[in-house]
Protein backbone atom coordinates (compact mmCIF):
# COMPACT_ATOMS: atom_id res chain seq x y z
CA UNK A 1 0.00 0.00 0.00
CA UNK A 2 1.12 3.54 -0.72
CA UNK A 3 1.49 6.02 2.16
CA UNK A 4 -1.86 7.72 2.81
CA UNK A 5 -3.05 10.77 4.70
CA UNK A 6 -5.24 8.54 6.88
CA UNK A 7 -2.16 6.65 8.07
CA UNK A 8 -0.33 9.84 8.96
CA UNK A 9 2.28 9.23 6.25
CA UNK A 10 1.37 12.29 4.14
CA UNK A 11 0.40 15.73 5.44
CA UNK A 12 -2.54 17.77 4.12
CA UNK A 13 -0.34 19.41 1.44
CA UNK A 14 0.64 16.01 0.03
CA UNK A 15 4.25 16.06 1.26
CA UNK A 16 5.65 12.81 2.59
CA UNK A 17 6.42 12.65 6.25
CA UNK A 18 9.17 10.49 7.69
CA UNK A 19 7.77 6.98 7.60
CA UNK A 20 8.64 4.14 9.98
CA UNK A 21 10.84 1.49 8.38
CA UNK A 22 8.59 -1.37 9.54
CA UNK A 23 4.80 -1.50 9.57
CA UNK A 24 3.38 -4.21 11.83
CA UNK A 25 -0.22 -5.40 11.58
CA UNK A 26 -2.23 -8.44 12.56
CA UNK A 27 -4.29 -10.77 10.36
CA UNK A 28 -6.33 -13.49 12.08
CA UNK A 29 -4.13 -13.35 15.16
CA UNK A 30 -0.84 -13.61 13.22
CA UNK A 31 1.49 -10.61 13.23
CA UNK A 32 2.78 -9.55 9.82
CA UNK A 33 5.45 -6.99 8.95
CA UNK A 34 6.00 -4.82 5.90
CA UNK A 35 9.13 -2.78 5.35
CA UNK A 36 9.35 0.58 3.65
CA UNK A 37 11.06 0.90 0.29
CA UNK A 38 12.68 4.33 0.32
CA UNK A 39 12.83 4.44 -3.48
CA UNK A 40 9.20 3.50 -4.24
CA UNK A 41 7.78 4.97 -1.01
CA UNK A 42 5.59 1.90 -0.52
CA UNK A 43 5.43 -0.73 2.16
CA UNK A 44 6.47 -4.07 0.71
CA UNK A 45 6.83 -7.62 1.89
CA UNK A 46 9.97 -8.41 3.84
CA UNK A 47 10.82 -10.91 1.07
CA UNK A 48 10.72 -8.25 -1.66
CA UNK A 49 13.75 -6.33 -2.93
CA UNK A 50 14.10 -3.21 -5.05
CA UNK A 51 15.62 -3.65 -8.51
CA UNK A 52 17.58 -0.60 -9.55
CA UNK A 53 17.43 -1.60 -13.24
CA UNK A 54 13.62 -1.88 -13.41
CA UNK A 55 12.96 0.63 -10.61
CA UNK A 56 10.39 -1.74 -9.09
CA UNK A 57 10.05 -3.82 -5.97
CA UNK A 58 10.06 -7.53 -6.88
CA UNK A 59 8.96 -10.35 -4.60
CA UNK A 60 11.75 -12.93 -4.06
CA UNK A 61 14.11 -11.07 -6.41
CA UNK A 62 16.75 -13.39 -7.83
CA UNK A 63 18.43 -11.11 -10.36
CA UNK A 64 17.80 -8.74 -13.26
CA UNK A 65 18.31 -10.65 -16.49
CA UNK A 66 19.47 -8.58 -19.47
CA UNK A 67 18.64 -11.43 -21.89
CA UNK A 68 14.99 -11.55 -20.87
CA UNK A 69 14.89 -7.83 -20.09
CA UNK A 70 13.15 -8.14 -16.74
CA UNK A 71 13.68 -9.15 -13.15
CA UNK A 72 13.58 -12.80 -12.22
CA UNK A 73 11.43 -13.28 -9.14
CA UNK A 74 8.56 -15.33 -7.78
CA UNK A 75 6.12 -14.65 -10.64
CA UNK A 76 8.38 -15.65 -13.53
CA UNK A 77 11.02 -17.98 -12.08
CA UNK A 78 9.54 -21.07 -13.75
CA UNK A 79 9.38 -19.29 -17.12
CA UNK A 80 13.02 -18.27 -16.75
CA UNK A 81 14.10 -21.84 -15.96
CA UNK A 82 12.17 -23.08 -19.03
CA UNK A 83 13.91 -20.40 -21.12
CA UNK A 84 17.36 -21.48 -19.90
CA UNK A 85 16.61 -25.18 -20.47
CA UNK A 86 15.22 -24.48 -23.95
CA UNK A 87 18.24 -22.36 -24.90
CA UNK A 88 20.57 -25.10 -23.62
CA UNK A 89 18.78 -27.81 -25.62
CA UNK A 90 18.92 -25.63 -28.74
CA UNK A 91 22.69 -25.09 -28.27
CA UNK A 92 23.25 -28.83 -27.89
CA UNK A 93 21.18 -29.50 -31.03
CA UNK A 94 23.21 -26.99 -33.06
CA UNK A 95 26.47 -28.45 -31.72
CA UNK A 96 25.39 -32.01 -32.57
CA UNK A 97 24.27 -30.91 -36.05
CA UNK A 98 27.63 -29.24 -36.71
CA UNK A 99 29.60 -32.24 -35.50
CA UNK A 100 27.47 -34.57 -37.63
CA UNK A 101 27.92 -32.33 -40.72
CA UNK A 102 31.68 -32.23 -40.24
CA UNK A 103 31.72 -36.03 -39.88
CA UNK A 104 29.73 -36.40 -43.15
CA UNK A 105 32.10 -34.09 -45.03
CA UNK A 106 35.14 -36.10 -43.92
CA UNK A 107 33.58 -39.35 -45.13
Amino acid sequence: PRPRIEDGAVDHTGELLILPMLHTFEIEGVQQQLKLCNTCNIYRSTKASHCSDCDNCVLDLDHHCPWVGTCIGRRNYLSFVCFVVGASVLCLYVLASCVFEIWLVKQ
